[in-house]
């Protein structure tokens, strides 16, 4: 048997095994010789055929003649080619991968007339198979002739294309031509007459233009005041004339001229004068020459002077005024030239021009000179130039200018500083002292802020906080305690109470318990004067707390029944082991043998939140865990777990849902009440839809929170009557005055006052978290001080934190820390920002360099540091090898900030520190006091991965650690923008140069517009005369820089931040917009400008219209960003680095809240100042950048069209 294998794509194509020979008679003819075609197996793309010629050899066929000359005596010899013969391959190949072919052999014999100019010509597709001879055609010749065919050229206004026709001209031009030999018609040539496809030269001192419709039956004549060559006119230039003969045009002679295009003759230079080099003007004589006019073409020349009597001009005196120029004319007479600046009359004689009286050039007092005038000083209140001058023309166009100085702007005024002052022409005048101060703007206001007054009670040794007009409340510095007002005493241990008792009454004054440890709450369970935190025996039973199983309770007999290392004297379940001791509903009985843990009235085993006190037994998933404490209430999950202990279950945080989180604020979107703002504290003073940190009117008593006194407060009548104004002097109303938020806590005992659902510090509840993922019962907290002073007692070898419940948002967080030990040398340190075990920012602070072991790069240095981990394992080695480090670990830990100087902490010295957190700018700030001195200070550090969460603190290998005296103090979002209504508001900006745009440059700022904002152009950053010009347009972006715009395709949709860009590289000349971070559209080709003018610049509007949405965080850089950077620096809120660097010229971060002035945070001084009535509003720019950092946490939106809905 014999298999055949055959490749159906794979194979050659086949043409008849045959070969050509022949001889075309006649040899040019319109139809294909003939038709060759080629067979191939392949299928579809790889059958495809073409064919393709090529000669290999040519060989001619030659007659020999023979001649005789001189007289038959010589005989000569001529050669002449009677045919052709060539050889051809023709070759069919297919279109497969390699290519593949065949060819056959052709032989071809031509007759020589046509070998010149013919080849072979083959239809690749077809296959049919052609000779051509282009400007050739076929001979005519008898019928009867026995000669043979040949070619012959095309004739004079005929064109051939090679297959044996002779076509005429004039088809499709009637004024088309060729001569013999043409395979095609030319257009007319200037200069020529074209009729019936011939064309022939115009005559001399003739033209003529044809177009391709039409020609004139013969030349023009050519006009006077020009000349004609070759059939084309052209106009005699000035200084030349011609009558329409002749050529070239002749110049005008010696003497004459003329100043005009087309001249037919010349005119003589009047008396005195000649004619310039060109002879398209006249200049004067020499002062030693005159010269007669002449009559054309014998016109005068310039003479020399013989005697005075032929030049007036050198007789001495002149016979001009003084400074007037004299000129000799004709033989003996002369002519003066204009008098002098300053005077005026026939130049003979002159008198001075009174520019005083005749232009009025001055302000102010004039005094006329001879010749000329001066003009005197601006009046009061004004500044300008005092000019002088000479002559009517400067007094009339540089007349003085005098602006009024605006005494409020430039400081030069008397009025108060805390009060208004009011500009007038020529002076000012002042108002009323501003809100939250007393007196008028002239003899001074008194400020309601005391503390930046120095008019405070506040003791020398203690910290002025202003709250508002005439409040404020007095603490103690670092290293001192008491009340803050009457006595501030030495305090070692920072904890708040002095070493030694103070006269004052407040709790605060009496004597430290503990002065070398830090206690707060002061705890002294036996009443022996010893705080417990340094007491060794707090039960005075002869027992060392350190053994004692009831440190608290005297137990001489230390019997413990259940073995659980509890005393039975203070065992809250004697007959169930609990070491852990909890008590959540405080009753005495410990919750392992309580039947009612929270004290509920509802029985452990019927309560579906056993460890709740709720009566609320609702479970809408069916998990037997009640809606109020069910960490997933939507979706079943009995067991609750939560890996990453960010507060929700498991079954509803799964990582493969994006989005789950949209504004970063570590709050769920499903729970979230205001999904798109960042607010974790989640405030909600009425109780509604949305959290009071987007709702319009958070407390619903009809006034918006932008215009209510009492936004947290009811208080539709606006009552003011108290005249409260808060630290920035914004109006506070009467019933808030006192209780901002209404919760019931005074503002000077509420740690925050803005915030309705929180009111103290407290670590009362709270949860542990193992970073290396392996809990342990040897891991001991102690809270104490109701929630204020937490100790860390165990030597636990790997990372714990022990988190709070409550979150947060803006917040500032203090405390004091202290290792009460001689012994360990590792970290300590807190927690802020918590979202989940993965995801926090942590300082921590080593007292010695030391490596994690010998065999790893990880090395734990001594310290304070800044980190921020965002780990894509969680607990685990990993993430404690990670922490343990000093710098970064991919995905795990990233270091923001290590003191330069390394600074460890020691053992048994008390440690103050200071946190000021913003997420809304992302901005972080450390710092850390011994005493009253400053150990370290970050500055501003700036990161927008995280926009919230909960508070802690963090230990690391190292025992006996207290944090005592913890303070959450929440504050205000800082992020702010302006909104401009699209009518008249608009901000001053700097000029062009100031803010260096002149070369290479970049502006960036971010945008919302209304949903249906208008489809005309809406500025955002543009010059005065719109040479630099960054704005929307038919909802389009589009970048101006002089006449080139640069203009995108992508759509912009309202209710959004957008991020946008214009970059100019003045190196390579391209002009690019970016949208979002992404290159939208570039231009290249786009010259730099010369910048003659000084612009000053605009936001939100240009020389036509305004911006109507919002404007946030916009910056001016002098150099070209990269690609990659637009981006990068949307995310930075401070833009730190770039600062840091001197990089950006100017920065408007918008976060100021209030004033006239946008502040430029660059350091460069750039300020704007704002025009009309823009208004300062809250930004979503946190969770904007949150989302560039996160991008699948982006809220996807379906729009019809091109939308850029990144953001």
């Amino acid at each position: 048997m014999r298999v055949i294998v055959q490749d159906v794509n794979d194979n050659c194509p086949i043409l008849p095994r045959v070969s050509y020979s022949f001889t075309p008679v006649p040899p040019l003819v319109q139809a294909a010789f003939f038709t060759i075609k080629a067979t191939d197996l392949d299928s579809d793309e790889n059958a495809r055929i073409s064919y393709y010629p090529q000669r290999i050899t040519e060989t001619d066929e030659v007659s020999r003649t023979r001649y005789y000359t001189n007289n038959f005596t010589e005989v000569v010899w001529v050669n002449k080619t009677i045919e052709t013969r060539w050889t051809y391959r023709i070759y069919a190949v297919d279109n497969g991968n390699p290519r593949r072919g065949d060819f056959i052999p052709v032989n071809v014999t031509v007759n020589a007339t046509c070998t010149s100019h013919a080849n072979f010509v083959i239809n690749n597709i077809t296959g049919e198979v052609f000779l051509r001879a282009p400007t050739l055609t076929g001979s005519e010749y008898p019928r009867n002739s026995t000669q043979r065919p040949m070619c012959r050229r095309c004739r004079t206004g005929h064109y051939c294309v090679g297959d044996g026709t002779e076509l005429p001209c004039g088809k499709s031009s009637p004024t088309e031509y060729s001569f013999a030999g043409a395979n095609e018609c030319d257009k007319c040539p200037e200069g020529w007459l074209c009729h019936n496809g011939t064309a022939l030269p115009c005559p001399a001192d003739t033209w003529v233009a044809c177009n391709e419709s039409f020609c004139p039956e013969k030349c023009n004549a050519c006009e006077p005041g020009t000349v004609c060559f070759n059939g084309k006119q052209t106009d005699c230039l000035p200084g030349t004339y011609s009558n329409g003969t002749g050529f070239p045009c002749q110049l005008c002679p010696p003497g004459s001229y003329n100043n005009i295009t087309r001249a037919t003759t010349c005119t003589c230079c009047p008396v005195g004068y000649t004619s310039t080099y060109r002879k398209n003007g006249c200049r004067a004589c020499h002062v030693r020459e005159w010269a007669e006019e002449g009559s054309f073409p014998f016109c005068g020349l310039c003479k020399t002077c013989v005697t005075p009597s032929q030049c007036p001009c050198l007789a001495v005196p002149s016979p001009c005024f003084p400074g007037v120029a004299c000129r000799n004319l004709d033989y003996g007479n002369f002519q003066c030239g204009d008098c002098p600046a300053g005077y005026e009359w026939n130049g003979t004689d002159c008198v001075d021009i009174n520019e005083c009286t005749r232009a009025s050039p001055c302000n102010s007092s004039c005094t006329n000179l001879i010749p000329g005038y001066r003009c005197g000083g601006c009046p009061a209140g004004h500044r300008g130039s005092a000019p002088s001058g000479i002559g009517l023309e400067q007094a009339t166009n540089s007349k003085q200018s005098c602006e009024d100085i605006d005494e409020c702007l430039e400081g030069g005024h008397l009025c108060d500083g805390n009060a208004k002052c009011i500009n007038t022409i020529g002076s000012y005048k002042c108002g009323a002292c501003n809100a939250g101060y007393i007196g008028n703007g002239y003899s001074g206001c008194i400020p309601g802020d005391f503390c930046d007054a120095g008019v405070s009670d506040c003791h020398s040794n203690a910290t002025c906080t202003s709250q508002g007009s005439g409040r404020y409340t007095c603490e103690c510095k670092v290293g001192f305690g008491g009340n803050g007002y009457e006595e501030c005493g030495p305090d070692t241990d920072l904890d708040g109470i002095p070493d030694k008792g103070l006269s004052c009454i407040d709790p605060h004054c009496k004597r430290d318990n503990c002065p070398y440890v830090p206690n707060e709450g002061q705890g002294d369970n036996d009443d022996d004067s010893d705080g417990d935190d340094c007491d060794t025996d707090d039960d005075n039973d002869n027992i060392p707390d350190v053994v004692d199983n009831c440190p608290f309770v005297r137990n001489d007999d230390q019997k413990d029944s259940d073995s659980d290392r509890v005393g039975d004297a203070c065992d809250n379940c004697n007959t169930t082991s609990n070491s852990a001791q909890q008590d959540l509903d405080g009753d005495g009985t410990g919750d392992e043998c309580d039947d009612d843990i929270d004290g509920d009235g509802l029985l452990n085993a019927n309560d579906t939140c056993p460890k709740l006190n709720t009566t609320d037994q609702r479970d809408v998933d069916g998990d037997r865990v009640g809606d109020k404490c069910d960490n997933c209430p939507n979706r079943p999950n009995g067991n609750q777990n939560d890996s990453n202990q960010n507060g929700y279950g498991d079954v509803c945080d799964d990582p493969a849902i994006a989005g789950n989180d949209r504004d970063g604020d570590s709050v769920f979107n499903d729970y979230d009440n205001c999904v798109n703002l960042p607010n974790a504290e989640q405030a909600n003073k009425d109780d509604d839809a949305s959290g009071d940190a987007c709702d319009d009117d958070s407390d619903n008593d009809g006034v918006p929170d932008t215009e209510d006194n009492c936004p947290l407060v009811q208080n539709p009548d606006q009552s003011h009557l108290n005249l409260t104004f808060d630290a920035i002097g914004a109006e506070v109303g009467d019933l808030c005055n006192k209780d901002f938020d209404g919760d019931g806590f005074p503002d000077n005992q509420d740690s925050c006052p803005h915030v309705d659902n929180i009111h103290k510090t407290s670590f009362l509840h709270h949860f542990i978290v193992w970073l290396d993922r392996q809990s342990t019962d040897n891991d001991v907290w102690k809270i104490s001080n109701e929630g204020r002073d937490i100790q860390h007692t165990s030597n636990r070898s790997n990372p714990s934190m022990l988190i709070g419940n409550q979150r947060y948002g803006p917040v500032d967080f203090s405390g004091t820390i202290f290792v009460n030990t001689d012994e360990g040398l590792n970290y300590i340190g807190f927690v802020f920002g918590y979202q989940s075990n993965r995801k926090f920012y942590s300082v921590m602070w080593r007292h010695k360099n030391l490596n994690l072991d010998q065999n790893t790069y990880q090395a734990g240095i001594k310290g304070l540091q800044l980190k921020l981990i965002n780990s894509n394992t969680g607990p685990s080695n990993n993430l404690a090898h990670a922490l343990w480090h000093s710098g970064d670990t991919s995905n795990q830990v990233s270091l923001l900030w290590h003191d330069p100087l390394m600074q460890g902490w020691e053992h048994k010295t008390a440690y103050r520190f200071y946190l000021k957190y913003r997420p809304s700018v992302g901005k972080i700030r450390l710092i850390v006091k011994e005493g009253d001195s400053v150990l370290a200070d970050s500055g501003d550090i700036y990161d927008t991965t995280i926009t919230g969460g909960r508070l802690g603190v963090i230990v690391y290998g190292q025992n006996d650690v207290i944090w005592s005296r913890l303070q959450a103090n929440c504050q205000d979002r800082e992020n702010h923008a302006l909104l401009f209504d699209g009518v008249d508001d608009y901000v001053l900006l700097p000029s062009v140069k100031d803010l260096q745009l002149t070369d290479s440059f970049t502006i960036s700022a971010w945008i919302m517009l209304a949903q249906s904002y208008p489809t005309t152009l809406m500025p955002v950053v543009c010059t005065t005369d719109d040479t630099i010009c960054l704005y929307i347009e038919n909802r389009k972006l589009r970048g101006r820089l002089g006449t080139a715009v640069v203009s995108s395709n992508g759509i912009i949709d309202g209710e959004n931040w957008h991020h946008v860009t214009l970059i100019y590289d003045a190196q390579r000349h391209e002009l690019v917009t970016f949208l979002n971070g992404t290159e939208d559209a570039r231009l290249i080709n786009v010259q730099p400008l010369s910048w003659v003018n000084n612009s000053v610049v605009y936001l939100a509007r240009n020389s036509n219209g305004f911006f109507k949405g919002m404007l946030d965080d916009v910056s001016f850089w002098p150099v070209k960003q990269q690609d990659n950077e637009v981006k990068e620096y949307s995310k930075l809120a401070g833009l730190s680095w770039p600062k840091h660097k001197r990089i950006v010229r100017a920065h408007y971060t918008m976060d100021q809240r209030l004033g006239t002035v946008v502040l430029d945070e660059s350091g460069n001084n750039l300020d704007g100042s704002l025009k009309g009535n823009p208004q300062w509003v809250q930004s979503s720019l946190d969770k904007v950048r949150f989302q560039l950092t996160y991008p699948n946490n982006r809220k996807r939106r379906h729009v019809a069209g091109i939308i850029h809905t990144e953001l």
